[in-house]
């Protein structure tokens, strides 16, 4: 179970903030992106105004892939239990109660499993 996308986008559109910055200030906001995308910890710019609006620029765009990606993990995740139902003859559980009862194991089996508590279920019924 994926806890952490395994990877961080880099978006083309941030290529122009990137150059506006030093080398010091491009190394420590590449540092705040790692650090967002593995631990969820925010930066703390206070010293760099140059940063700070580089990171209100970069956070929205990061959140929004994150949650992209554990919503295609959840996704797939209930197209494998439906296979793997199939596959022995039984019916497999609504989205819904399947997705309530991954849930409940998560938290229950300490699984840590970020995407199941980020994605609610009107996200993956579309």
């Amino acid at each position: 179970m994926a806890k952490n996308p395994p990877s961080f986008p880099t978006f083309e559109e941030s290529f122009p903030v990137i150059l506006s910055l030093s080398d010091e200030e491009a190394g420590r906001l590449y540092k705040a992106k790692v650090t967002f995308w593995m631990r969820g910890e925010d930066p703390n710019f206070d010293d760099s105004g140059g940063l700070r609006l580089a990171w209100m620029y970069e956070e929205p765009r990061l959140v929004s892939a994150r949650h992209s990606y554990y919503l295609t993990s959840v996704k797939n995740r209930y197209k494998v239990y439906q296979r793997e139902c199939e596959k022995r003859g039984a019916e497999a559980d609504a989205i819904g109660a399947w997705l309530e009862l991954q849930k409940i194991r998560n938290k229950n089996e300490g699984w840590g499993d970020t995407a199941l508590e980020e994605v609610s279920l009107s996200e993956v019924q579309r």
